[in-house]
């Protein structure tokens, strides 16, 4: 024996467990699959169509069982489509009975309920006082002042100016109440373009009533037009009260109400507003938000309940609810 030639052992491979490679599907199992795929998707999308057209009242509950069936959904599948359907509608009945019955509030409930609100004098007071000085009754403030004991917070003396620039204003002396205002506070106008330029506006429409064509037209070029090309709103404002000259008839022009009085309050008003501000004052009453507010909650409260109005404010008369 050779001792250079090693003896090799054999290995035997056949006990050495064998690695198979996975199994794949038949190409057919996976196309039937996809098919019962397509199939639940398509049943579904059925079912919700149907159930759709069933609360829509376009077919009724047996033409429901008969498509179903046609369509292939089995019994089960449309039994349990009628089973929503019912569940739905129940609850549809019940919201539509809760929507249509409104609790009843008589009249001998509602004034008891008014009764236990406690109001104080002296708050109802400080409202009146503050509509007086608000609006400029300066007279009226005076004497309900003596009376109730009320006190003002502003001074008096300062709502009779503020008052004859107003009166200024709402006479067509708009020149006049530029200068009032200037002698109150000169920043009231320096600080508020769009006051100026409305009081400025305001004095252009009165050359216009007044048929001084010639100076409106100098003045609107001198005085507004300038102000106009800085600010687009001022242009389309002097746009619309110059084209006032060419209408011969302007009380049936459609810009007519320029020259209407309601013109010459909305611009006093806007003026009151402004110097009430500057004195640290409300520009509004509160009295006039407090009845706004009234209005709203009974509008908001007449979906949930019937019950007693009051219907005319200056009256504040309590009327039957509409049953």
């Amino acid at each position: 024996m050779n001792p250079l030639k090693t003896n090799r052992v054999r290995t035997d491979h056949s006990h050495r467990p064998k690695v198979l490679a996975p199994s794949r599907p038949p190409a057919s199992s996976a196309c039937a699959k996809r098919e019962k795929g397509r199939q639940n998707l398509h049943r579904h999308s059925l079912r919700n169509r149907l159930l759709s057209a069933l609360l829509s009242r376009k077919i009724t509950c047996r033409e429901t069982v008969v498509v179903s069936l046609r369509l292939g959904l089995n019994g089960v599948e449309a039994g349990a489509l009628m089973s929503l359907f019912w569940i739905v509608i129940r609850e549809l009945a019940e919201i539509e009975a809760m929507a249509a019955s409104k609790k009843v509030i008589t009249r001998e409930e509602w004034e008891k309920k008014l009764n236990d609100v406690k109001i104080r004098k002296e708050d109802m007071n400080k409202l009146v006082m503050n509509f007086l000085v608000t609006e400029g009754y300066v007279e009226a403030a005076e004497k309900f002042q003596m009376e109730s004991g009320t006190e003002p917070d502003i001074d008096l003396a300062t709502i009779t100016d503020r008052m004859a620039v107003k009166k200024a204003v709402q006479s067509g002396n708009v020149e006049d109440a530029i200068e009032k205002v200037n002698d109150l506070n000169p920043e009231i106008l320096d600080t508020n373009p769009q006051l100026f330029f409305h009081l400025q506006q305001q004095r252009l429409i009165e050359l216009i009533r007044n048929g001084k064509v010639e100076e409106a037209l100098e003045f609107a070029q001198e005085e507004l037009a300038p102000r106009g090309e800085e600010n687009q709103s001022f242009l389309e404002d002097l746009e619309r009260t110059v084209a006032l000259l060419a209408f011969e008839d302007v009380s049936n022009c459609p810009i007519g109400e320029l020259l209407d009085i309601s013109q010459r309050l909305k611009t006093a008003s806007e003026v009151n507003a402004a110097i009430l501000t500057s004195q640290s004052h409300e520009k509004d009453p509160k009295l006039p938000s407090l009845l706004k507010m009234l209005i709203w909650a009974q509008k908001e409260l007449d979906e949930k309940a019937a019950y007693p109005h009051i219907n005319d404010l200056s009256k504040a008369v309590l009327e039957d609810p509409a049953i």
